[in-house]
């Protein structure tokens, strides 16, 4: 069952869901931790942070928590398809941040690579 490729994909799960509590921790506390520089804040600040009231760090937990676990769960189908997804959308919101935003938060900028690695990998 375990693989290079699986060892890789849980190692970029584990990278990513770090970083999405790092930032959780910053968007749900009281004052900025993990990121404080000034690109950090522009990109918290910015709409994409939390769409519709739902913070992307949570957003991350969620979906690396859950990719964590299915690490440990043969269900290739749904495995796969989280991860395309994941990857999928970790390339847009890289996408948002230098186009739209125009800025780079360092721990979107870990939690989004992990996530393309991952789907390359699963």
């Amino acid at each position: 069952m375990w693989n290079r490729l699986s060892i890789l994909a849980l190692v970029a799960a584990l990278v990513g869901l770090g970083a999405s509590v790092a930032s959780a921790i910053d968007d749900l506390g009281p004052a900025l931790t993990f990121c404080t520089e000034t690109g950090c804040q522009t990109v918290k600040q910015s709409w994409w942070a939390a769409p519709f009231g739902i913070p992307m760090s949570v957003v991350g937990v969620l979906y690396f928590a859950t990719m964590v676990g299915l690490s440990f769960v043969h269900k290739p189908r749904l495995r796969v398809a989280l991860a395309v997804a994941g990857g999928a959308w970790a390339v847009f919101l890289i996408v948002v941040q230098a186009f739209v935003i125009e800025a780079w938060c360092k721990l979107c900028m870990i939690a989004d690579p992990a996530a393309i690695v991952l789907a390359i990998t699963v």
